[in-house]
């Protein structure tokens, strides 16, 4: 109804992979879908059957792959330090992200919550603590933490979009501000270069990035596509 009725509205979703085909994907497209969240949390198999979720790392390449075939901005959201984590689950996520390249990506740290079902095998994870002061068996939260800027360090082929404060829906929001995806990419990517520099807590000269910054959003830079009306939500 959407495609035939020609709504000129693009929208933005959550997206689950083990829902959807190539057609879907291709109809998705016409129907106007600019940008899908997906909620991938780990690409190594063994930190998801933790977390007791259906989905196969396999079935979330497949999907990132058919989004870029068609067009479609893609923003993985990623957890570090879920009961079961290690060191080589973190690498396995990183080659994940390598190797798949969805266009936005971030990384939260794991927040232990006694009311979820994870709780329940406190005895057997060794789950001490909660919230963000926690331990288990395979992590500590400090060592999770550190794989998280790790990950920020090292990931070249998908740009940091944090999910606190900027958000995967603030890309439809600045679009609607006539500020082009090439200008939202762009500081994106500066952003992601003061991020790293600033990690090892001494004071940085951030003028030359200021300089770029200014640069990106000259007035006279080119807006890629007008603005159109555009909606958010889940189906």
């Amino acid at each position: 109804m959407m495609i035939k009725n020609r709504f000129e509205f693009r929208w933005f979703s959550h997206f689950r992979a083990g829902n959807a085909d190539a057609e879907c994907l291709e109809l998705m497209k016409q129907s106007g879908c600019m940008a899908v969240f997906l909620g991938i949390e780990s690409g190594d198999q063994g930190v998801l059957n933790h977390m007791n979720k259906a989905a196969k790392v396999e079935r979330y390449a497949w999907a990132i792959e058919q989004l870029h075939k068609q067009g479609i901005i893609s923003f993985a959201s990623f957890i570090v330090g879920f009961p079961g984590e290690t060191q080589e689950s973190v690498r396995r996520t990183i080659e994940f992200i390598e190797s798949t390249a969805p266009d936005f990506y971030q990384a939260a740290l794991y927040y232990h919550y006694q009311a979820t079902p994870i709780h329940q095998k406190r005895t057997e994870h060794g789950i001490r603590g909660d919230a963000y002061s926690w331990r288990h068996n395979t992590m500590t939260w400090q060592e999770a933490a550190a794989s998280v800027e790790f990950m920020y360090r090292t990931v070249n082929h998908s740009t940091i979009l944090p999910i606190f404060g900027f958000d995967f829906f603030g890309i439809p929001y600045f679009l609607k501000k006539n500020i082009s995806l090439e200008q939202f990419s762009g500081f994106l990517g500066i952003a992601k270069s003061m991020l790293v520099e600033s990690y090892p807590d001494r004071p940085v000269d951030f003028s030359g990035r200021e300089q770029q910054l200014g640069q990106l959003f000259a007035s006279d830079r080119h807006v890629s596509s007008p603005p159109l009306p555009v909606v958010t939500g889940q189906p």
